[in-house]
């Protein structure tokens, strides 16, 4: 199990090396790219990320994920970085608001997407409603409000702009039976009843 773990996070890793690398080319952006690394970036897998993807290495420090994500920022800044954003694998591409929307399918119909607090809601159906975690980039997991119903992964596809143009869902059987939503619009604006 921990040689599958590390092999699925090498696979993060790289895959965000990938985008990284394509992003700054393509939009030509002025960024120097570090790969924070635990347990030692003297380890030769980073040694070679940073041989093959041009990344400087940074150690991370700290007990949990968050003093780990302070320690970078303070070990940029220290180092004159006047902004610094970190991109990994636990982040979406895109902020919530742009997830959400009107999807269609032909067995499924409408189902919609939107932002409730913090989080992503799908309603697939009147009693089919999920909150949706964050997994990996654009892949969501659904926590059926019907426990009985258990989780699922969703998978939004960006188009060559960008957006958001498909979303599929993992809810069993093979994966070319499984639905992919085109998404066809916003969600309609709420209306104010409000007549002070």
């Amino acid at each position: 199990m921990a040689d599958e773990a590390a092999t699925v996070h090498g696979s993060f890793v790289l895959d965000t090396l990938e985008r990284t690398r394509t992003a700054v080319s393509k939009y030509r952006l002025p960024v120097d790219r570090y790969l924070a690394c635990a347990p030692s970036s003297t380890l030769v897998f980073f040694k070679i990320l940073e041989e093959r993807h041009g990344v400087r290495l940074l150690d991370q420090v700290g007990d949990d994920l968050g003093a780990r994500m302070h320690g970078v920022f303070d070990s940029l800044f220290a180092r004159g970085y006047g902004r610094v954003m970190i991109v990994g694998t636990d982040v979406p591409s895109l902020p919530l608001e742009r997830y959400s929307g009107v999807y269609q399918d032909s067995l499924y119909g409408s189902v919609t997407v939107r932002v409730e607090g913090q989080h992503l809601v799908l309603d697939m159906a009147p009693k089919m409603v999920g909150d949706m975690e964050h997994w990996h980039y654009d892949t969501f997991k659904v926590k059926w409000r019907d426990h009985r119903d258990g989780t699922n992964l969703v998978t939004f596809a960006l188009d060559a702009d960008g957006d958001i143009d498909t979303m599929s869902a993992d809810i069993g059987g093979p994966t070319e039976e499984r639905p992919r939503m085109k998404r066809v619009g916003d969600l309609p604006k709420a209306t104010s009843t409000n007549t002070k």
